[in-house]
């Protein structure tokens, strides 16, 4: 994922039952860095490598409390055998069109061959419901692969982390760091809050 970017891009759309154990998920972070006149160098500045089935859980979780679903093979769109059924674990949005093209082809929106982007490195993190902030904060605080993700995701792209979390949460931190908020604009408190080093775990921690 380009660092730098105006909308960086980065997808990890494998079905969840699809992976094992074992299986990991490298994410790259990278960005120009000059190495010469006239000339540019990519160079990667941070990386993640963790369990690709933790991610998948938290990313499935967050798809569902935005209002999408996952096919089920005994009762497929495309009418399929169960046995043969081979939609099974595919993703819909929450208008029930498929957002990947190995989706059922009666969930084909008009217009377009996919719904969304399923698997978005920075969309299946978005947390724009009360269920979906649930979900997110309750999976940071007690999955510590979750928590080291999101991590990595929000130091990396901090416009991310702050629209992630509502006003009175970042008030909430700021309490914990003993801070003081008055006549401090949301903007203000976010920034005073990333001054301290251990923010995130205190961000891990926030309560409803």
């Amino acid at each position: 994922m380009n660092k730098d970017a105006d909308e960086s891009k980065g997808h990890f759309d494998e079905l969840q039952h699809n992976l094992a154990d074992l299986d990991l998920l490298l994410v790259l972070i990278w960005a120009w860095k000059p190495i010469e006149r006239n000339r540019v160098s990519p160079i990667i500045v941070d990386q993640f490598i963790g369990s690709a089935r933790s991610v998948a859980v938290l990313r499935d979780k967050l798809h569902i409390a935005r209002g999408g679903s996952f096919v089920n093979k005994e009762d497929c769109p495309d009418a399929c055998q169960a046995s043969e059924c081979k939609h099974h674990g595919e993703p819909l949005n929450s208008a029930g069109n498929r957002e990947k093209l190995s989706g059922p082809a009666s969930r084909k929106p008009k217009g377009s061959s996919i719904g969304a982007n399923f698997g978005g490195l920075m969309r299946m993190l978005k947390t724009s419901s009360r269920e979906a902030r649930n979900i997110f904060k309750e999976a940071r605080a007690s999955d510590e692969l979750a928590h080291s993700f999101i991590s990595f995701m929000h130091r990396n792209f901090p416009s991310e982390e702050e629209n992630c979390y509502l006003t009175k949460d970042w008030r909430q931190a700021a309490a914990t760091l003993s801070i003081k908020v008055e006549k401090l604009s949301r903007e203000q408190i976010v920034k005073k809050v990333r001054e301290f080093s251990e923010y995130m775990e205190v961000l891990r921690n926030l309560k409803e």
